[in-house]
């Protein structure tokens, strides 16, 4: 199983030295919405828009997406496996 989407975004923003609300005003969305990110990756139900910004503000380079979006991808087939 990759490392859970909320757990990589937030250590990229740690990395970066940027506090959750830093982060989220450079992507125009709440704290709070920023925080469920965080806690609950997918079940955040950011959109792709969001997710590309995301990654562009963390400077995530370009190889690295696949992490990212492999860690997004693999909880849902998890949850659709468990249904």
């Amino acid at each position: 199983m990759s490392t859970p989407f909320g757990y990589l975004v937030r250590q990229a923003r740690e990395a970066k030295g940027l506090s959750q609300t830093d982060l989220a005003r450079r992507l125009g969305i709440s704290g709070a919405h920023l925080c469920r990110i965080e806690r609950h990756g997918v079940a955040a139900r950011a959109s792709a828009a969001l997710i590309a910004r995301l990654l562009c503000a963390l400077e995530v380079p370009p190889p690295m997406f696949g992490i990212y979006m492999q860690a997004l991808v693999e909880p849902r087939a998890e949850e659709q496996a468990a249904a």
